[in-house]
């Protein structure tokens, strides 16, 4: 130790080793002891107390002995110090009153009820370098001029450092330039190196590497790899795009070449900034850089490596030139499939045919079958055609369908000629609520004030647009063909025999030889000797009657069969077999009603039913069969039902079941909504209701436009049993039951 400072109270201080001793008494030392081994060649003694006599016992050795006695107490300043050795012990502090003195601004007068500094002499002065006021410390000692030795350069005097150590002659190394600092280079005292201010550095974050050795000189730009580590500097190595460990811990590009040995096997590499001098000649400024093969980059997006590349960012060219071009270098490397939080492939080892899907919580891969929750089929399928299709086969290789030309008596497809035929001869009207449309020779027409459906109580109004039964029909009326009016008990109860033109009530029985025939258990009367009237059915004194119009025991071929009520005709059935009903002017109607007509039951046709109109025949190729009021309780039931066949021979022919082709257009304020097909039953109760239900055949819906989509699901509720098929929307999510699994799903 160069040298030593003992404070000490003590009488007696043995020193046992140093070159040059000081010692600052305290109080009183008697004795100074320097042990026989250690030479002392300067003792410097600072007194604090008078000290008459000091022996010194040491070896004979020339040695020089400084007594310094300073005059009392340098600076004492800790009020609170008790310890009277210490150096900031205050000695001779004044006592201080307690604060129950009698103190001259006590609040005995009323007037300072509380303690003021002026209450308080001052009792401590601690500013050295106050000359006047509480601060001021009295009776400072003075203090000689220099206590301390502090220039390095000082050859005498109390500036002097005395026991400089010797700096060795190497301890900074010579060179550097402006704004280097100073580092060391290993353990070794004052071996130390001129290192780059990395501090400053603005453009660049760049690290020492060295060459593992491994793969030849890495030159300049050249993208590397962390290999691993000497303990002093990271290996590295030539990265690659290749595999995941060539990849993955890129860590940029080398601002110098390095060898394999040598001096130049380290180097810096940068792993953010500008990294200047490069050739990028081949790529364009702004070009995003990649990592390539064996440390080479890949230059622009339509050059960016894809699978099974690793894909690693490098950064971006911000100079072109084939000897100083510039690349900023920002690494980022890309992210395996297995390395997204959300995706889990680890679980379940992928294998040829897995699916990535979403299961609700992760996207995992499955089977085909896993996720629909069945085995598809695998087993190979054919395509079997009937006319007027034809071709087909097993679908192992490409097959041909054809259809023929509908002609006359074979169906196929409509020829140009057939469709221009064909081709807007209708045009649908505007519909309203319980419009029927029917053809008016020119195109499709409605008329609702002589043809009217009430869907509200399933009417349908023929002469009026408010049918008050389930057919009302205000005008005449004419049946042609066999028709059936009611029941009487399981019987028909009344039978018109188009054939035979006769009429048979009870049943459907009727002898050639009568135009009338009750049937059953019930009879009928007829009676009546009036003028005009050869048989009449009368009810004791009643006006109604029922008789025929000759004056004979029978009907003749010029007589009519009269059915009156109140004295006035109602129907007669005249010679030709003809019921007129309000009306005596036969028009040649089997059935002839002027006025309002109503069936209770099933009303038949085996021809057309015209509505309106003059129609005779099934010129329009079509069948109308309708009923209202109850359905039957069970078995089949039909509000609507077309049976006809469509047989073309040649040509290209379509069929319509229901062809709606309405011209619609909302102008002004209209909101209103249009339905082609509006099915909108009450369920009270219903175990399979099924709105529309294709048995055979696609079904095609119209293609989107920017106005309208081309299949709407409107919000609801879950079915409870949904089956294999059902799709719904719950008001968040698009659903389908898929094997008796629900699916969501979900846009990608």
């Amino acid at each position: 130790m160069d040298k030593w400072t003992l404070y000490s109270n003590r009488r007696y201080y043995t020193i046992s080793m140093a070159d040059n001793v000081n010692i600052i008494v305290q109080d009183t030392i008697n004795d100074i002891v320097v042990n026989a081994a250690v030479i002392v060649e300067t003792i410097d003694i600072n007194v604090q107390a008078a000290v008459d006599e000091v022996q010194i016992i040491a070896n004979p050795n020339n040695y020089v002995v400084n007594i310094n006695r300073i005059i009392g107490e340098q600076v004492q300043s800790d009020w609170d110090q008790a310890d009277d050795q210490a150096p900031d012990y205050i000695k001779n502090k004044p006592s201080i009153p307690t604060l129950t003195s009698d103190l001259t601004n006590d609040g005995e007068d009323g007037i300072n009820p509380f303690i003021t500094a002026a209450d308080v002499t001052a009792q401590v002065n601690s500013d050295w370098n106050a000359i006047s006021g509480v601060a001021e410390i009295l009776n400072k000692p003075t203090i000689p001029a220099a206590q301390v030795n502090s220039d390095w350069n000082a050859t005498t005097g109390v500036a002097q450092i005395l026991n400089k150590p010797t700096i060795p002659a190497n301890g900074l190394p010579t060179g550097g330039t402006t704004g280097q600092i100073l580092t060391k280079v290993d353990a070794t005292d004052y071996n130390a190196t001129w290192q780059e201010n990395f501090a400053d550095w603005t453009s660049q974050v760049k690290h020492t590497v060295k060459n593992n050795g491994l793969s030849g000189t890495i030159t300049k730009g050249t993208a590397v790899y962390v290999t691993g580590s000497n303990g002093t500097n990271m290996l590295v190595g030539r990265a690659s795009n290749a595999s995941e460990a060539t990849s993955s811990k890129t860590m940029g590009l080398m601002e110098s070449n390095i060898t394999t040995t040598g001096g130049t096997q380290t180097g810096f590499v940068v792993t953010e900034g500008l990294l200047q001098g490069l050739n990028t000649a081949s790529a364009t400024a702004g070009d995003p850089v990649w990592l390539g093969v064996n440390g080479a980059l890949i230059y622009g997006l339509t050059n960016k490596p894809y699978a099974p590349a690793h894909l690693v960012f490098i950064g971006i060219v911000t100079k072109v030139s084939a000897g100083n071009g510039e690349i900023f270098v920002k690494v980022q490397n890309g992210f395996e499939l297995s390395e997204i939080h959300t995706v889990d492939i680890i679980t379940t080892t992928p294998i040829n045919g897995h699916l990535l899907g979403f299961d609700g919580t992760l996207w995992v891969n499955k089977t085909i079958a896993s996720w629909l929750g069945f085995t598809p089929v695998t087993d190979a399928r054919t395509i079997s055609t009937t006319a007027p299709l034809s071709g087909g086969g097993d679908l192992s290789a490409n097959r041909t369908l054809s259809i023929t030309q509908a002609t006359t008596s074979t169906d196929g497809y409509l020829s140009s000629t057939n469709w221009n035929t064909f081709n807007n001869k209708f045009t649908l009207p505007a519909l309203t609520s319980g419009s029927v449309l029917f053809s008016n020779g020119t195109t499709i027409a409605q008329d609702n004030a002589n043809l009217f459906w009430d869907d509200t109580n399933n009417r349908l109004g023929i002469g009026t647009s408010t049918p008050a039964n389930t057919l009302d029909v205000n005008g005449t009326a004419r049946l042609n063909g066999s028709t059936t009016f009611g029941t009487i008990g399981t019987s028909t109860g009344m039978f018109w025999d188009n054939t035979n033109n006769g009429l048979a009530l009870g049943g459907s029985t009727l002898d050639t030889n009568y135009i009338l025939q009750v049937n059953g258990a019930k009879g009928a009367r007829i009676s009546g000797t009036g003028a005009g009237y050869g048989y009449s059915l009368v009810r004791g004194s009643e006006t109604s009657s029922f008789a025929n119009s000759g004056s004979g025991s029978g009907l003749s071929s010029t007589t009519n069969l009269l059915f009156n009520t109140a004295s006035t005709e109602r129907m007669r059935i005249n010679s030709s077999g003809n019921v007129l009903i309000n009306t005596t002017t036969d028009a040649g109607f089997k059935l002839d009603v002027n006025g309002t007509a109503r069936v209770s039951g099933l009303m038949r046709s085996t021809d057309v039913f015209v509505v309106g109109g003059t129609a005779t025949t099934n010129t329009a190729n079509s069948r109308f069969w309708g009923s209202g009021g109850q359905a039957p309780t069970s078995g089949l039931f039909r509000s609507f039902f077309s049976d006809i066949g469509w047989i073309p021979s040649s040509g290209t022919a379509e069929w319509y079941g229901v062809d709606l082709r309405p011209v619609i257009n909302q102008t002004g304020t209209a909101t209103g909504i249009t339905r082609g097909l509006y099915i909108a039953p009450t369920l009270t109760s219903v175990v399979d209701f099924r709105a529309i239900e294709v048995a055979n055949g696609i079904t095609i819906l119209g293609a989107a436009t920017t106005a309208k989509a081309s299949l709407r699901i409107p919000s609801g509720t879950a079915p409870t049993s949904p089956t294999n098929g059902d799709i719904w929307f719950d008001g968040t999510n698009l659903k389908m039951q898929i094997g008796g699994l629900t699916k969501t799903f979900t846009l990608l």
